[in-house]
């Protein structure tokens, strides 16, 4: 098949829907089909290009920074790029569409599909959802009725593992088929962790990663480091990786609780530079609020780590046996499982076992499989 993924940012972004899509497009291609990107333009990067085999096309719309988008940029993306997908689709007649996000690219798959006559299926991932906690929620709130619309036009609409019964509130008669978030099992390399790796003299590291934002959890993060005992807090170091709003207020959280020691913001990493992260880590945190399959907690149990979680569809999924589900937006309930985390140093390299196995059902193969079937026509 010859397929279009629409998205409204790519590379040089970094961000989670980047790395899926970077992580999706080569399995697609693996699989023999021919894959070009649509995506928004930046400042210094290429109109046309080609990366290890996967055409990008880059549309002039109003973006003007790898930065997180405003919503004017995303409304932008939303209509200024049908106009150039159909003038595309019409040249080079593609099998199918996809779209990466439901808001903004599924208005422009859905409108282009239809002035072409492209099947076109959505992928959604959770801040394109009423119901999600994104900096957005007010406006998709707003918008539910214009989205809800998007989806019913979709062809096919794939769901990411977790947000299935958001979907249904959207629209209760929606089809879709669940997809879980996936990794790359067999690039990953986890170091051995040995009981005498985890009972070793100093304190555990906890790794954790995303976008600064309020629905990611790490304000509660360092609310639950201040609440632990201080004989505790010293078997702990966190460490955080990502960019976002919310930096300024952490480093002042941080310093005002005296947490310096053991919470650190690390900054934006590339992808490409995660793995001694993960490696040198002992275990993984992601206290979110429901947003789908959490790639970066998928890589983390590939690398073998123990797990903390919120319990709450998309994280409680990838707990069984080997980590703790804790309440979500309770810093009291965190930090009750930061301290079982440290007292079961002796569990850890069992867990770090069970994480592993947890993670080959995350295998990017077998996801993009699930997407290359709904791309087909029926």
């Amino acid at each position: 098949m010859k397929i279009f993924v629409i998205s409204h940012e790519y590379e040089p972004i970094v961000s989670g829907g980047v790395t899926l899509m970077k992580n999706l497009v080569r399995e697609l291609a693996a699989l023999g089909h021919d894959v070009t990107i649509l995506t928004a333009h930046l400042p210094g990067t290429k109109k046309e290009e080609e990366v290890d085999g996967i055409k990008i096309v880059r549309f002039r719309t109003g973006r003007k920074s790898d930065g997180n988008a405003s919503l004017f940029e995303l409304v932008q993306f939303g209509f200024r790029a049908i106009g150039p997908t159909v003038k595309l689709i019409k040249k080079e007649q593609p099998d199918a569409l996809l779209s990466i996000f439901l808001v903004p690219a599924g208005l422009t798959g859905v409108i282009a599909g239809r002035r072409t006559n492209t099947r076109h299926v959505t992928f959604i991932g959770g801040s394109d959802l009423p119901g999600v906690g994104s900096k957005f929620k007010a406006i998709l709130g707003a918008l539910r009725y214009f989205i809800r619309n998007i989806l019913k036009r979709c062809d096919g609409v794939l769901v990411a593992e977790g947000l299935e019964e958001i979907v249904k509130d959207l629209w209760a008669k929606a089809e879709f088929t669940s997809v879980k978030n996936g990794t790359n099992i067999r690039q990953i390399t986890p170091k051995a962790k040995t009981k005498a790796s985890f009972s070793k003299k100093g304190p555990l590291t906890l790794l954790t990663i995303g976008r600064l934002i309020e629905r990611k959890g790490f304000l509660y993060i360092v609310e639950a480091m201040r609440l632990l005992p201080e004989k505790v807090r010293q078997n702990l170091n966190i460490q955080i990786i990502g960019y976002g709003p919310l930096e300024e207020e952490l480093e002042d959280l941080i310093a005002e609780y005296n947490l310096q020691a053991h919470v650190t913001l690390i900054g934006k990493v590339r992808p490409e530079n995660l793995q001694k992260y993960y490696q040198n880590a002992d275990g993984y945190i992601f206290y979110s609020q429901p947003e789908g399959n959490s790639l970066a907690m998928v890589e983390a149990a590939g690398y073998g780590l123990p797990l903390i979680t919120s319990d709450v569809p998309g994280n409680r999924e990838l707990i069984n046996g080997n980590g703790i589900l804790c309440k979500w937006g309770d810093e009291f309930s965190l930090a009750t499982a930061l301290k079982k985390f440290v007292d079961a140093r002796n569990k850890l390299p069992d867990w770090s076992t069970k994480s592993r196995k947890i993670a080959k059902n995350y295998d990017w193969p077998a996801i993009a499989s699930v997407y290359e079937k709904a791309l087909q026509k029926p």
